[in-house]
């Protein structure tokens, strides 16, 4: 009988475990609520999965419930922050949300290093049971049930508040907060979806909600009809829907307040005055407007066209005399070539002197420290006595003032209390008006503010994110330090406010803006793609990552935390910065908690001894450019590969490549590959380096931004990799040769190659080349699909004859650039049908030589979706790009270049490009330009460049009601004469807003 029993409970037993892990396999994937800790949740659940079957019931039962107890703690911190902003809490438990971070990243690195040890090659017989020892030999259990205890307290305290506030409402006649009818409790609401292991928990917090919404359902029905129909009539508060991703990507100008007297002060002295060479500086403390106030002025039309040449250039407090030449040299629209980028700095200041010699100039350099940046500067500016200037800005007067005996010194003065009551209105309310009852405590924390005008608009990003009550505004008000101007300390802890008060999953995305170098603009495209890999972006609905990221950086922009530097066509943003102030506050929180780790040099090149080091195991370690040229791997051997998940070495500004030759970086990057496995993002991007096979053991990596040395391809072990989404490749001369295994990881989201890459069928495995006469890029095996569902993005990739057949399988690509033999000898193309790539928006094309034929492109099936087109030595006849013009409806950026175009005379049709807003010309043989009577009815901005035989463009083009600007680089002086023409002609009707800018006219000439 005993017999009998032991069996039949262990049979029941394993059925027990048996449904336990049915039911792992079958919940749901977690949703954003989970934020940043969505990885680990998921990490610890595919674990649980894929170790069953080597664990007991007992031992699924912990884990099981070790899951769920943290899985309870992550979905309830989104609750709990905006709890905290709405009451005056204790000490302790505002600590609570840091303590629920901490067990999560506990988490985390207990799963990490059960990872690191050799990832991907354990034995599956016993590792169930060595992960289950690991985590039963850790105190998290004991720390998540402590913390539980004080959420509860958490909750019970919440509850208290809400019924004295409830009963007050009942007292006052006002309808309470929470109806039972209309609304769940937040509590019932975040255990949704729970097990049974969760309901001790939910229990006890359900219980309460619903003994305190009985006591408020009694006292209204106590209180007669009319509070019966007040609850009828209530609805549930809805939450601000965002706004569409078409207008949250849309960036106004930025608003200036206060600058009027200064800006008409100093263009008269660019203008103006003595024609021989000055100087002139724009100081003030930091935060007060000095890179405004110049940016505003160096794109007044009227400073345009007055000055020749306009450059401008970012000193910093390490400035690199390189750099700066180099800035100014690509404003003067010099032709960047690998001899150039090679320069020494004379040779470099040489060419420099000799683009400026003649031309009436304006220089700026930006955020100027030392005096020593503009004595190595001086001398490459000529001074020709024709009016030509030099500005700069800088937070040091002594600075100016040793800049030259002649400098003019415009010293800004803080806003005054109406100017900052202004700035702050118009920040918060755009077009609208403060409501009155905001008013009183709006001037009080402009007070506070100190007429500094970056934490006005910092603290004004915050106002109009948050609800705009008089006690939401009281908060702010007794936040702000009154001393900001007296002690440049108190700036961050004022400007900290906006980042105490951002939602929790754009906490990450901005600390990680300071792993980019100071005054750096940064890639917008390039920083969503590291956002991606680091695991701060989650999918919401249908929208993509992409969609996802660009909204999270538009909420950045909205609250003055980042800077758009540059802007697309389509308003969209390319580029963006941060303010020097802004970083230094990102970089002292990021240290707080190990975030971000910058190595300047071996002082600093150690982890810090703080018990942050170990208790975040997500830093990103950010190494110096200067520093890799000296730096051996000594230094990261103190970094635990557990705790580094990224390492960044971002692009030099210059752009130069750090050739190592027999440096010790080849030992770095082995020693990187070797060590830290657990990588995710491996940014070292233009820093020639030798491909080692250790690199395809990072099997984690998600994003791998590489620069490799002469003659370098990736080996057909790069599929290993099969987390990788994004490759940002190139080699330094020639294209990047790429294996077909490429097309085999499953993840690959974006192919950038910067030199352009082309697959070699002899890097592939013997096995994938089974049949000479059927393309490789078909090949294919049960483990690896046809289809590439993920790919989104190539660029420059030269696919030979097998173009065709690459596209059959990627057609969710949203931006394809091909490069190399576009056409037959016979000038047919080599691929007809692009109508299969249905989400494709951006195309480009760059033939590699001039056909000998005239080509045609009405034998193409373009999809009809393209927005973006950019084509370069196709030798499309005129007449063809008309055709094109119909053929593609909703082309918004048509960019010719380098010979796209052939013929002498280009007559447009009616109906052509009606969406057109971006049209550019470049190098290109045009004589005349001939338009109808209502040519592009949307371009925006017309550019042309090097278009040396043009004479003019068509009067017509002024008549276009959307155009904004005309762009003219380097053409005839008779295009520069049209242009102007047409610009007077719209002037005299009243058309004020229409630009003109024109740099390098070429005299004389054919």
């Amino acid at each position: 009988m005993d017999e009998y029993e032991t069996e039949e409970s262990e049979s029941e037993r394993e059925r027990k475990r048996e449904r336990k892990i049915k039911r792992w396999k079958q919940r749901g994937e977690l949703g954003r609520e989970m934020g940043e800790n969505y990885s680990v949740l998921q990490k610890l659940k595919h674990l649980m999965i894929s170790k069953a079957c080597n664990l007991t019931a007992d031992q699924i039962d912990h884990i099981d419930s070790f899951y769920h107890r943290l899985r309870f703690l992550a979905i309830i911190l989104k609750d709990m922050d905006e709890k905290q902003q709405q009451h005056e809490l204790s000490h302790e438990v505002k600590n609570l949300p840091m303590q629920i971070d901490h067990v999560i990243c506990k988490t985390r690195q207990l799963i990490r290093s059960f990872d690191v040890e050799v990832p991907g090659q354990r034995d599956s017989s016993n590792n169930g049971n060595s992960f289950f020892d690991i985590l039963i030999g850790t105190t998290i259990m004991e720390e998540i049930k402590t913390i539980e205890a004080k959420v509860l307290q958490f909750y019970d305290q919440m509850n208290q508040i809400q019924l004295l506030q409830d009963d007050k409402s009942f007292n006052d006649g006002v309808q309470p907060s929470m109806l039972m009818e209309n609304r769940t409790t937040v509590e019932e609401e975040i255990m949704v979806g729970f097990d049974n292991e969760a309901l001790t928990i939910k229990e006890r917090l359900i219980a309460r909600g619903k003994r305190r919404l009985q006591m408020i359902k009694e006292r209204l029905i106590a209180g007669g009809n009319k509070l019966q129909q007040m609850m009828n009539l209530s609805k549930p508060m809805s939450m601000p829907m965002p706004m569409s991703m078409g207008n949250r990507t849309m960036v106004d100008e930025e608003i200036t307040v206060g600058f009027e007297d200064d800006a008409l002060t100093i263009k008269e002295r660019l203008a103006g005055g003595k024609q021989q060479l000055q100087m002139i500086s724009i100081v003030g403390m930091p935060g007060l407007g000095k890179t405004t106030l110049a940016t505003k002025l160096y794109n007044d039309p009227y400073i345009i066209h007055y000055f020749h040449i306009r450059a401008w250039t970012y000193a910093s407090q390490l400035p690199r005399k390189t750099d700066m030449l180099l800035d100014i040299l690509r404003s003067v629209n010099v032709v960047f070539t690998d001899e150039i980028t090679n320069m020494t700095n004379e040779k470099l200041g040489e060419k420099l002197y000799k683009q400026l010699k003649g031309q009436r100039y304006l220089i700026v350099i930006d955020d100027l420290w030392d005096i020593g940046a503009w004595v190595n500067l001086k001398m490459y500016f000529p001074n020709d006595n024709n009016g030509s200037r030099v500005m700069f800005t800088s937070r040091l007067k002594e600075v100016a003032m040793h800049a030259s005996p002649d400098c003019h010194h415009h010293c800004l003065r803080p806003l005054t209390e109406e100017e900052s009551w202004e700035l702050l209105q118009r920040k918060v309310f755009q077009n609208g008006r403060c409501p009155p009852e905001l008013i009183e405590i709006g001037k009080q924390i402009t007070k506070r503010c100190g007429g500094l005008p970056l934490a006005i608009v910092v603290i004004a990003g915050l106002l109009a994110k948050n609800i705009k009550t008089q006690k939401s505004w009281k908060k702010v008000a007794q936040s702000v330090s009154s001393y900001i101007v007296s002690d440049p300390n108190q700036y961050l802890d004022t400007l900290a406010l906006s980042y105490n008060h951002l939602p929790r999953h754009l906490k990450p995305c901005f600390l990680y803006l300071g792993a980019f170098p100071e005054d750096q603009e940064i890639s917008v495209e390039r920083l969503i793609w590291l956002w991606i890999a680091e695991g701060f972006i989650q999918k919401i609905e249908q929208k993509s990552l992409e969609e996802v990221a660009e909204g999270y950086l538009m909420d950045l922009i909205q609250r003055s935390l980042v800077i758009v530097a540059q802007k697309r066509f389509d308003g969209r943003i390319k580029a963006c910065r941060m303010h020097d102030l802004l970083r230094d506050l990102c970089l002292k929180k990021a240290r707080e908690i190990n975030f971000l780790k910058w190595i300047h040099n071996y002082e600093d090149s150690y982890p810090p001894p703080s018990s942050n080091y170990k208790a975040n195991n997500q830093c990103h370690l950010c190494i110096d450019f200067d520093f890799l040229e000296k730096c051996d791997h000594v230094l990261l051997e103190s970094y635990s590969p557990v705790v580094v998940q990224s390492l960044l070495c971002f692009r030099i500004k210059s752009g130069r490549e750090i050739s190592y030759g027999d440096s010790p970086f080849d030992d770095v990057f082995s020693f990187i590959c070797c060590n830290f496995k657990l990588l995710r993002v491996l940014n070292i991007w233009y820093i020639n380096a030798f491909i080692s096979r250790e690199l395809t053991q990072l099997v984690y990596l998600r994003y791998l931004a590489i620069n490799l040395k002469s003659s370098c391809g990736l080996p057909p072990s790069i599929s290993n990799l099969s987390n990788l989404e994004t490759l940002v490749i190139s080699t330094q001369r020639g294209e990047v040769i790429l294996p077909c295994n490429v097309w085999k990881i499953p993840k690959l989201r974006h192919l950038y190659a910067k030199g352009g890459a082309k697959v070699d069928v002899f890097l592939c495995s013997e096995e994938e080349v089974t049949d000479p006469n059927y393309p490789f890029f078909l090949v294919n095996d049960h483990n690896h699909p046809s289809i590439l569902e993920n790919l989104r993005t190539i660029t420059n990739l030269n696919c030979y004859g097998f173009i065709q057949d690459l596209l059959a399988r990627t057609p969710f690509l949203t931006e394809l650039g091909i490069c190399g033999q576009l056409f037959s000898d016979s000038g047919n193309w080599m691929f007809l049908n692009l109508e299969v790539l249905r989400h494709l928006e951006t195309l480009k094309l760059c033939n590699s030589f001039f056909p000998r034929y005239t080509t045609t492109v009405r034998e193409v099936n373009f999809p009809a979706n393209i927005k973006r087109l950019t084509l370069k030595y196709t030798g499309i006849e005129w007449e063809e790009i008309s055709v094109l013009g119909m053929m593609l409806p909703n082309l918004e950026l048509l960019k010719l270049e380098n010979d796209a175009a052939w013929g002498q005379q280009w007559e447009t049709t009616d109906g052509g490009f009606p969406r057109l807003k971006f049209l550019k010309l470049k190098e290109l043989d045009v004589e005349r330009w001939i338009t109808c009577s209502g040519p592009f009815p949307s371009l925006q901005h017309l550019s042309l460049e090097r278009c040396q035989y043009l004479r003019e463009i068509p009067s017509s083009l002024g008549d276009i009601l959307t155009l904004q600007l005309i762009e003219v680089n380097f053409c005839h002086f008779s295009v520069e004469e049209s242009v102007r023409q047409i610009k007077e002609e719209q002037e005299s009707i009243g058309n004020n807003w229409l630009k003109v800018l024109i740099r390098g006219i070429k005299r004389g000439g054919p």
